[in-house]
């Protein structure tokens, strides 16, 4: 069996199945208005694990530092992460992308979307989410990192 980068590949970055269950590259919360993103991470094992976040549409905020796109990482990140989610002006709404990322000690970059990168999603209401990520090295477990997601508007 190939893995699931490999299968992303095939399927143009559209969700894959796997023993039955949804597996999709990355999470897409949307539309959402102005308002404010938590997330809460745990991760498992010895990689250093994260998320990576980017908006489409609007700009995000963390930490009074604005960007399109930010990286969050397990062993620096506060227990529960604001950030502050703005659509363009003349906007109602933006969408968010989230999608699980690591470092491996082999090459020390920043890793996602490849080898057996993936996530499972369970969606808890109209605005939180829980993610369940597999990170590439290895075989897919969906248990080395664990995102919950929630978003308030303003």
């Amino acid at each position: 069996m190939s893995d699931l980068g490999s299968r992303f590949v095939e399927s143009r970055g559209e969700p894959i199945e796997l023993d039955g269950r949804l597996v999709p590259m990355s999470h897409v919360m949307a539309p959402l208005p102005a308002g404010v993103l938590k997330v809460r991470m745990r991760a498992t094992g010895d990689l250093q694990q994260g998320v990576g976040i980017s908006a489409d549409g609007g700009c995000l905020t963390v930490n009074g530092e604005k960007s399109k796109k930010f990286a969050l990482w397990t062993a620096t990140a506060p227990d529960c992460v604001e950030i502050d989610v703005n659509p363009l002006r003349g906007r109602e709404a933006l969408s968010v992308r989230i999608w699980n990322i690591w470092k491996h000690e082999r090459w020390g970059s920043t890793m996602a979307w490849v080898s057996n990168a993936g996530l499972l999603v369970e969606q808890r209401s109209d605005t939180a989410v829980t993610l369940q990520a597999s990170a590439g090295p290895g075989g897919p477990t969906f248990d080395d990192l664990t995102a919950d997601v929630t978003f308030e508007q303003a």
